[in-house]
């Protein structure tokens, strides 16, 4: 399984804790973190306003809540039109912290392409619109990526997350979703779908085949970095 990409000890795993369960209240009785951030989907929507580009033009990657430098940001990746743009938001207020922007080569927006399509990325997904002649362009869009590509195979990120929760014995309203992602070959590990969670106290964390959906690695271990 290839390398996590945070690992924010026990201050992060009780605020992912506070921001996946709606009403958590600390003893104190301060406002709990869940009410102090402004939510994945708003920092997302200011990186992409600062970046002149709409949701349906852009093939999001991940959004991360982290812990750094004593105060916590979303980290936002996305691409469009042939360029990579990676946002560092201010949890509190959506103060943009950091941004930078670079192109993609050709054979990386075919990868991008493809991933989407493992992804299975919809308009109504993402945007939450119900403009179902959007939704048909994204699903023929998807389509046509994996036509180009020659594989047809892959399972989906969802499928993937399904194959991993059932292993675990849980629902996925059960636990806190750290990472679900489509991450593609390199040199030296094969494509993956990596998943991660919380559940009980526990951190579980997948390798799924994303073509058989054959769990490759698993491991659980107590969270408490």
């Amino acid at each position: 399984m290839k390398k996590k990409i945070i690992g924010l000890g026990i201050g992060i795993a009780l605020a992912a804790a506070a921001i996946g369960v709606t009403g958590y209240a600390a003893a104190s009785g301060t406002e709990s973190l869940f009410s102090q951030v402004i939510g994945e989907e708003k920092a997302e929507e200011i990186a992409l306003e600062d970046a002149g580009v709409t949701r349906q033009e852009a093939l999001m990657g991940t959004t991360i809540l982290e812990y750094d430098k004593g105060q916590y940001v979303y980290d936002i990746e996305f691409t469009s039109n042939g360029v990579e743009y990676d946002y560092d938001i201010l949890a509190s207020d959506g103060s943009i912290v950091e941004s930078s922007n670079e192109p993609v080569s050709k054979e990386d927006q075919k990868e991008d392409a493809i991933e989407a399509a493992a992804k299975d990325i919809s308009v109504t997904d993402k945007a939450e619109t119900s403009d179902a002649a959007a939704a048909d362009a994204a699903q023929a869009g998807r389509e046509a990526a994996q036509k180009a590509s020659g594989d047809n195979s892959l399972i989906g990120v969802e499928k993937a997350k399904e194959i991993a929760l059932a292993d675990a014995g849980y629902e996925e309203s059960q636990v806190i979703m750290e990472k679900a992602r489509y991450d593609k070959a390199d040199e030296d590990d094969p494509a993956e779908y990596e998943i991660e969670f919380i559940a009980d106290g526990m951190e579980y964390e997948y390798s799924i085949d994303p073509v058989t959906g054959a769990i490759r690695e698993k491991d659980k271990e107590r969270d408490d970095d």
